[in-house]
């Protein structure tokens, strides 16, 4: 009994303190920020500034479509139809759409003619934020 109880102490003591004998200083490494060495990786992401050089601060050939409450599925799909337009994604049921334009219309143009509907309650482009 008296040995099994030594190594229960044996185990007790190798557990507390091996464990802290690894976090030494000199075995940690030093966390800086920002990192000092940042590489950027090419994504195909739309660019960003359309052939004539005017920089636009919203996605290009994207919107963002609210429609008024109730507005059924059936009515959206004709009115995408319609416009020639593709859900990316709905940001939020049951109303807010990000759009895509697939005929390659403005999207000053597309946004215009949403308004003629009364089923859209707003339009706007797909806007970007950036820090500085």
């Amino acid at each position: 009994m008296t040995s099994c109880k030594s190594i229960i102490r044996f185990l007790f003591v190798f557990v507390l303190l091996v464990p802290g004998a690894c976090n030494k200083p000199e075995r940690q490494q030093k966390l800086t920020y920002p990192p000092r060495e940042m590489r950027t990786v090419e994504r195909n992401e739309p660019k960003l500034e359309p052939p004539g050089g005017e920089r636009k601060n919203y996605v290009p050939g994207e919107i963002m479509v609210t429609f008024y409450a109730g507005t059924s599925e059936k009515t959206i799909q004709e009115i995408t139809r319609e416009l020639h337009l593709e859900t990316i994604r709905v940001v939020s049921k049951p109303d807010l759409y990000l759009m895509k334009i697939l005929d390659g219309s403005s999207v000053e143009n597309v946004l215009e003619r949403l308004h003629n509907y009364k089923e859209v309650k707003y339009a706007e482009p797909n806007y970007m934020r950036t820090t500085k």
